[in-house]
C-alpha cells in the first residue's frame, strides 16, 4: 500500500514537470515569434493607407431624456420648439416643456401639442414681450391650455364621471438675453453654473 502510493507521488511530479517544461518551452516560442511578427507588419510610405479626414460636426443644441420608472407606459411629455416666436426686432426665442401627467397621459398631452402655440399666439397678439410682460403672459397661457382641457372633456370619463387626471408644467423660453420660466405643480426648472443646480422656478402646490 506504502509502495504503491510512493509511485503515484513520483508519476504526479513527472508529470508536473513535464507540464512546466511545455509550457516554459512554448513561451520561448512566442517570444521568438514576436520580433517576426512586428518586422511583417511594417508598411513602406507608398503603401500606406492616408487617414480619413473627418468633420467637426457642432454640439445638438438641446438633449432630452425620459425615464419610464416602473409604469407600463411614458404618460410624461416633453416639447422642444426652436424659433417657435419672432420678436420685432429680429429675435429669435426657443420653447422648452416638460409635463409630467397624473392619473393619465391625456392632459399631458395636450400640453405638449398646445401651450406653445397658445403663449406664442398671446404674445403676437398682446405683445406682452415688448413691455418685459413675460409673466403676465405665462399666466394667461397656462390659464387657457388649463380652460381648453376642461371644456374639452379631457378630465373626464368614457361615462362623464369626473377623474383625477391632470398634469404639471414646467416650460422655459430662451433668446437673446431672456430667459422665462413659468411652471404649474412642482416640476422644476434649473440652471447649471460652474456645476452648482440654481433652482429657477418654486414648486406651486394646492392649498386646502
Amino acid at each position: 500500500m506504502v509502495s504503491k502510493t510512493t509511485s503515484d507521488n513520483g508519476r504526479l511530479s513527472r508529470i508536473c514537470v513535464k507540464r512546466v517544461r511545455n509550457a516554459r518551452r512554448k513561451r520561448l516560442e512566442i517570444r521568438r515569434m514576436r520580433p517576426k511578427c512586428q518586422s511583417e507588419a511594417v508598411v513602406s510610405e507608398n503603401d500606406a493607407i492616408p487617414a480619413k479626414k473627418t468633420e467637426n460636426f457642432p454640439p445638438p443644441p438641446y438633449g432630452t431624456v425620459s425615464v419610464i420608472g416602473r409604469r407600463r407606459e411614458m404618460e410624461d411629455a416633453v416639447r422642444a420648439e426652436q424659433g417657435f416666436w419672432g420678436g420685432s426686432g429680429g429675435e429669435s426665442y426657443d420653447f422648452y416643456g416638460v409635463y409630467d401627467r397624473h392619473g393619465g397621459a391625456r392632459v399631458a398631452e395636450v400640453c405638449r401639442e398646445r401651450l406653445h402655440k397658445v403663449l406664442a399666439e398671446e404674445i403676437e397678439i398682446k405683445n406682452f414681450c415688448a413691455g418685459g410682460g413675460w409673466e403676465r403672459a405665462m399666466k394667461i397661457c397656462f390659464a387657457k391650455v388649463d380652460e381648453e382641457v376642461v371644456s374639452g372633456g379631457w378630465c373626464r370619463m368614457k361615462n362623464g364621471a369626473v377623474n383625477t387626471v391632470g398634469s404639471t408644467a414646467v416650460v422655459a423660453v430662451v433668446g437673446g438675453d431672456v430667459v422665462a420660466v413659468a411652471n404649474c405643480g412642482d416640476s422644476r426648472a434649473v440652471i447649471c453654473r460652474d456645476g452648482v443646480a440654481i433652482p429657477l422656478s418654486n414648486d406651486h402646490k394646492l392649498r386646502a
